[in-house]
């Protein structure tokens, strides 16, 4: 987004690049919550790498945990299983038990853009890195803001497995009814687990059907280029929302001027304070005017 600039009657050389300026806050946000925002080189990248985290973390909030009848934890794993369901009874972060891969801003993880699961690690103990030990078999579930769905405990690698989605399918229908395809009668063809993994690899998305039940992806789907549709939509809503706010702020810098009360300079800023979006003058500070804060989950 190159910035909005405009030449009107009584205003000359506005300058203003709500875009570049929401890349700049996030890029700080990453750097303090300890990502590594180095290799974002762009506007674009940063605000992307910033939603892909979002995505990909669990936000801290009391859970209800849900057993599929087929679940089955073994009894090396249980402390640790056992202590992921206490953080989501309790509302403890989850962030520990996830992959290490959330700290790379740029990663995209195929299973949870397609099937919208997780999987979590289930060690015991803290390692250096805030992570809890790595562990070979992992808790494969779906998260919402309410309920923890553990699936099943899979091993490493397990991603393209089908019976994941069918365990959901036969366990808690209701909770992915809107992602079922109405009217669609079947696929006509069944695919492997291979097939779903080099889908994903291709960034190509595939349809599921379980038991005659057609499902679009409950992760929002992939891209193309492998990314998240769910990250996609919501930067093009950011810089809508950029765009909205540059011209709610040309709009008072005119009203301003047709009363014979220019404002100090034509340059304006986008700054954050706290849960609020603010828009500056450039030279003197003056708050113009303020919104809610453009993205409604923090990093954690």
């Amino acid at each position: 987004m190159a910035g909005f600039e405009v030449t009107t009657e009584g205003l000359k050389g506005v300058f203003m690049n709500f875009h570049h300026d929401l890349a700049e806050i996030l890029r700080s946000e990453l750097a303090a919550h300890g990502y590594d925002e180095a290799s974002l080189t762009s506007d674009e990248s940063i605000v992307r790498g910033y939603l892909s985290v979002l995505h990909r973390s669990i936000p801290t909030k009391v859970r209800s945990v849900l057993e599929s009848s087929e679940f089955a934890c073994p009894a090396s794993l249980a402390a640790g299983y056992s202590e992921v369901k206490r953080k989501a009874i309790s509302g403890e972060s989850l962030i520990p038990h996830q992959s290490r891969r959330l700290d790379d801003a740029e990663y995209n993880d195929p299973m949870l853009n397609d099937w919208g699961v997780h999987h979590l690690h289930l060690g015991t103990s803290i390692e250096p890195h805030g992570y809890v030990t790595r562990t070979g078999p992992l808790l494969f579930a779906r998260v919402t803001d309410t309920g923890l769905y553990a699936i099943q405990i899979f091993t490493h690698g397990a991603w393209s497995r089908q019976e994941i989605v069918k365990i959901l399918h036969q366990n808690w229908p209701q909770s992915i009814e809107q992602y079922r395809l109405k009217g669609v009668i079947g696929l006509g063809v069944q695919y492997s687990d291979q097939q779903v993994q080099d889908f994903r690899k291709a960034g190509v998305q595939e349809l599921i059907e379980i038991d005659g039940a057609i499902y679009a992806p409950f992760g929002g789907g992939i891209t193309t280029s492998s990314e998240s549709v769910r990250v996609i939509q919501s930067r093009n809503d950011l810089m809508r929302e950029c765009r909205q706010l540059e011209g709610l702020t040309l709009g008072i810098a005119q009203e301003e001027a047709s009363r014979g009360r220019p404002l100090p300079s034509q340059e304006f800023r986008l700054t954050r304070q706290g849960d609020k979006a603010i828009v500056i003058e450039g030279s003197s500070n003056l708050q113009l005017c303020c919104a809610n804060w453009l993205i409604n989950q923090n990093l954690e």
